[in-house]
């Protein structure tokens, strides 16, 4: 794993202890460790292609196809893995 990957793995580790197992919600009402670490993949991927988006645009670079095809990657994304805002 390259190690953002560990970061996030670890994040997932105390986010579920923090949230969950500190906050003592039952262990049936809490989501994985696994669960939480693909949360935080899927939300890393959706803010690099946000700060990508956002460099180029205040840079003046980006095309309006390429925008287009960012917004889109961002959308189906969000909707093949059911992220909520």
């Amino acid at each position: 794993m390259n190690e953002r990957l560990v970061k996030l793995w670890e994040q997932a580790n105390i986010r579920y202890d923090m949230d969950y197992v500190f906050a003592g919600v039952p262990r049936d009402a809490r989501p994985s460790i696994p669960e939480i670490f693909a949360e935080l993949i899927i939300k890393e991927c959706l803010s690099s292609i946000q700060s990508d988006m956002d460099s180029e645009v205040m840079n003046g670079t980006m095309s309006l196809a390429k925008h287009a095809g960012m917004v889109s990657a961002k959308t189906v994304i969000k909707k093949h893995f059911g992220v909520e805002e």
